[in-house]
């Protein structure tokens, strides 16, 4: 079964007890979360499971559970490992149970394979998206941008989309030249990235790994998209996990993780500089400030993290 085929179960509630859902669209796979949990009227609960030894505590929390709690709930278990024949599964009589592991190497009648938008899908998303931010574009200009994202995860459509909203934030239009401009190149910029970023310690490395994001970003982009990854590593100082997820969508644990190696303070005190950083970039017109800011951070991330 595919999104589409599950979408139309659900527009005819017809709900399961068990799915298991494949790919690596986390954005995707939260609205369909949402959307079972919106459908059953189910309490929503989330869990982060790291090791697959895990899973024998909750399968019995949660098959015993009716015994002593009438109420019903909706169990979406991220799982930080794959998911093959071996493990084993339970569909619950009272529950609903979803399966989200990083990886699907079993086949089953419960898994849901998350496929990429079709070009009409992404068309219409953009076309609603543009709207709601009261930017002007062509008809023709829509379906070149439209055919960018196609084979791409809605993850990646979400996520250039906001950037391109960034490069053109003091324009009421978009236009052929913004869209060359801004998503000539897919950002490289990632979780992935950013954990790079702060494991490696040399002045080489990281100047590396900061060229390598800025020959695709500019610097102000850059330094946009790098606070908004470090305000969730700050609120997974300060917040629960389940307040966490609620506010951003994402693994808890990740950026728990880096939190802890990191530090909190030192999380808010780059919080400081990309703050001060940002103020800099916007106040000033040397010619020279990019190469200056970078060797700046570069010393910065060597000494203090």
């Amino acid at each position: 079964m595919n999104q589409k085929q599950l979408r139309q179960k659900l527009e005819k509630k017809q709900l399961d007890n068990l799915y298991i859902f494949c790919g690596d669209d986390y954005f995707l796979k939260e609205i369909y979360v949402n959307r079972i949990v919106k459908i059953s009227g189910f309490e929503p609960v989330k869990l982060n499971i790291f090791e697959i030894d895990e899973l024998e505590d909750i399968r019995f929390k949660i098959l015993s559970e009716g015994l002593f709690d009438s109420s019903q709930k909706v169990y979406h278990l991220k799982l930080n490992f794959a998911l093959d024949k071996k493990t084993i599964l339970f569909k619950p009589k009272r529950h609903i149970v979803i399966f989200d592991p990083i990886e699907c190497k079993l086949k089953n009648d419960a898994a849901v394979e998350f496929t990429k938008p079709s070009f009409d899908e992404i068309k219409a998303y953009l076309k609603s998206k543009l709207k709601r931010e009261n930017k002007a574009i062509s008809e023709k200009n829509l379906d070149i941008l439209s055919g960018y994202f196609v084979n791409q995860t809605t993850s990646m459509l979400y996520n250039e989309t906001e950037k391109l909203l960034l490069y053109t934030i003091d324009k009421n239009s978009i236009d052929l030249d913004d869209i060359h401009a801004c998503l000539a190149h897919k950002t490289v910029f990632d979780f992935k990235m950013l954990q790079k970023l702060f494991e490696e310690k040399t002045q080489k490395g990281i100047s590396d790994l900061i060229d390598a994001v800025l020959s695709t970003l500019s610097l102000p982009v850059f330094i946009y998209m790098l606070s908004k990854e470090v305000i969730k590593i700050y609120a997974a100082c300060v917040c629960s996990e389940k307040c966490f997820e609620k506010l951003f969508g994402r693994f808890y644990f990740r950026y728990a993780g880096l939190a802890k190696d990191i530090g909190c303070k030192k999380v808010g005190v780059l919080l400081k500089k990309l703050y001060e950083t940002d103020k800099l970039i916007k106040s000033s017109s040397n010619e020279y400030l990019s190469s200056y800011i970078k060797a700046m951070f570069v010393v910065w991330m060597q000494n203090e993290l």
